[in-house]
């Protein structure tokens, strides 16, 4: 399932938008960079960093996550990553 076919997506549209501007713009400001994101999921919103960051880790419970963990308790060193997700 893509993202725009998810029965929120008119929800989550403006925000999909603006997270899509934000890795543009970040990308432009700093190059290339490294996203973690908390609560990841599916990675619904990795299409938007792909084509800027060198990587894209996803941290949540599931176990087809990248790395299994809590907001509370977050897997990685402190400052490893440029910017972090954390949307719902």
């Amino acid at each position: 399932m893509t993202i725009a076919s998810s029965p929120t997506w008119v929800v989550r549209k403006p925000l999909a938008e603006w997270l899509e501007q934000e890795a543009r713009e970040a990308h432009q400001a700093y190059g290339r960079y490294r996203v973690l994101d908390v609560g990841s999921g599916i990675k619904p919103y990795f299409p938007f960093y792909q084509p800027y960051a060198d990587e894209f880790v996803g941290v949540d419970l599931r176990p087809d996550a990248d790395l299994q963990g809590t907001v509370e308790s977050i897997p990685v060193d402190d400052a490893s990553f440029d910017v972090v997700l954390c949307t719902q």
